[in-house]
Formats: C-alpha cells, sequence, structure tokens
C-alpha cells in the first residue's frame, strides 16, 4: 500500500494546483463591481475559453493568468468563494434543459439573448474587451413575475425554441409543457415580495386579482414541490427552463421547497440497513 501511494502522489506530482488558505478567505475585485442580488451570466464560448485556453490547459496544467485573475473573471464556480449567484455551473453533469437553454441562449440576436437573460433574473453578463473579462448589467432583471395566459407546447425543445422567438413576450406569457389547462388565461399580477434565504425554500408572496400564472426564474426540477397558501399544488416547466404554477384569484403566499423523494427512500433504506448489518455482525 505504501508504495501505491508513494506512486499516486508522484504521479499526481503538478497536476493538482495548490493555493494558500488566504486566496479562499479574500474577497475578489469582481464583488466590488456587482452583487449577490441577481445573477451573472457568462456565454458558453468565452466559459470554454478561459478554462481550457488560459486556466486550465491540458499542456501544461498550468494557467497563464494570476489565481486572483481567476476569481475576478467570475470563472465557474469562483463565484462561490464571494457569496455571488451565477447562472453557469462548472459541474460537468448539467440538466438537458439547461445545456439546450444556454445552446439556445448564445446563438439568439443580442436583444433576443438580453430580454431573456433578464428573465432568468441576470443582472450582469461577462463579456471579453481587451483581452481582459468585464460584467456588463443588464437592465431590471427580475425573479419572479405574474403573466395573464399561457402557450402550450409538448416537449421542452419546443418550449425553448419558441421562447427564442421575437413574437415571444415573456411578460405576457408564459410557456408550458402538456395538455392544456381549462384555466389557461388570467389577468398580470404583481410579486409583492420574495424570499430566499433558505437554499431549499422560496417564498414569494404575490397578488393575482383575476388569477394568472407564477413564473419562478429557477430552473426545473424534479423534487421540487409548491404550496399556494398551505395548498399543494403542480409545478409545471416553464419557457423550456424555468417553474410556473396557476394562481387563483386573491392575494397569496406560495411556497417552493426542494423535497426529492430519492432522499427519503435513501433514509428509509439506510434505517432498515442498520439491524440488517447489526444482525450479521453478531453472527
Amino acid at each position: 500500500m505504501g508504495i501505491t501511494l508513494l506512486d499516486l502522489l508522484f504521479a499526481s506530482r503538478g497536476l493538482n494546483p495548490t493555493l494558500p488558505l488566504e486566496y479562499y478567505k479574500r474577497s475578489s475585485s469582481l464583488k466590488t463591481v456587482v452583487d449577490s442580488e441577481h445573477r451573472l451570466y457568462m456565454a458558453e464560448t468565452l466559459e470554454q475559453q478561459l478554462k481550457f485556453d488560459l486556466t486550465f490547459r491540458f499542456d501544461t496544467f498550468r494557467p497563464d493568468m494570476e489565481w486572483d485573475q481567476v476569481r475576478d473573471y467570475g470563472l465557474p464556480n469562483t463565484t462561490i468563494l464571494d457569496g455571488l449567484r451565477s447562472a453557469n455551473n462548472f459541474d460537468p453533469i448539467r440538466p438537458g434543459r439547461y445545456v439546450a437553454w444556454v445552446q439556445a441562449i448564445d446563438s439568439a440576436s443580442a436583444p433576443r439573448r438580453d430580454l431573456l437573460l433578464r428573465h432568468t433574473d441576470i443582472g450582469w453578463q461577462a463579456v471579453l474587451q481587451g483581452g481582459s473579462v468585464e460584467y456588463e448589467p443588464l437592465i431590471s432583471p427580475v425573479r419572479a413575475w405574474v403573466v395573464p395566459k399561457a402557450e402550450w407546447v409538448s416537449d421542452a425543445q419546443e418550449a425553448i425554441l419558441k421562447t427564442t422567438k421575437t413574437s415571444f413576450e415573456p411578460r405576457e406569457s408564459v410557456v408550458l409543457e402538456g395538455a392544456a389547462h381549462e384555466s389557461a388565461r388570467g389577468a398580470r399580477g404583481e410579486v409583492l415580495s420574495l424570499n430566499d434565504r433558505n437554499p431549499n425554500l422560496v417564498e414569494v408572496s404575490v397578488s393575482a386579482p383575476d388569477s394568472g400564472w407564477l413564473v419562478l426564474a429557477d430552473s426545473w426540477f424534479p423534487g421540487w414541490k409548491a404550496r399556494v397558501d398551505g395548498a399543494e399544488t403542480e409545478i409545471l416547466p416553464a419557457n423550456g427552463l424555468l417553474r410556473s404554477i396557476w394562481l387563483p384569484p386573491g392575494q397569496h403566499t406560495v411556497v417552493f421547497s426542494y423535497q426529492p423523494t430519492s432522499v427519503i427512500i435513501g433514509l428509509a433504506l439506510s434505517l432498515l440497513g442498520w439491524p440488517v448489518l447489526y444482525g450479521l455482525r453478531r453472527l
């Protein structure tokens, strides 16, 4: 075992860079440019260039820039160190909806891209200027809103295609997947407040005088539940990536919470497994 350990240490020498602890404690200059109220976004082409041409090169495994600059550029997922929100994700395992949405956004025209980014609560967009990465602000980003009507499509691909067309206006309509509901048309409402201090829970206070569709600019993903004034309701994929629920007339408190069934199953299996293991030990 000792020989194997030495071999692994020798083989990986220089491959995995190390940094002093202070690197993770101090703030980056990016934090003085943006804030944590809205998300940041970096186009996939720029992200790939920064990651594999300048930072994590496969020929030297060493960056062509200072490590502090990596954080200043907001390369995913370094924004976590500054408590900044990002719409990007360095994880290679990403939901298919997210991947399709990013590809569609990056290939859309600039006005359409900016409109859809603002309606994904993105307040700053990374751009390459003079060999340096800077963040341009987007006007009026929004996290949640109420629309008066819904358009129905069969799947996520069709939904994303429809939202990228210039005829689609995200403040007037939402694109949903599945069979059309009877209550498919309401009226424009108002979001009164939004609380998301817990990463697994989002609480929205909303007014819908004549019903409508609440759109939350967070990714649709299995395991999220929604309750309107305590009563559970269905969450529908919205605009190919986001979430939406139907609101009856009136003022409501909507709570989105992450309660995946897999966790409950895993906990139950673990509780059942302990007595079995204990019994096997006594044999």
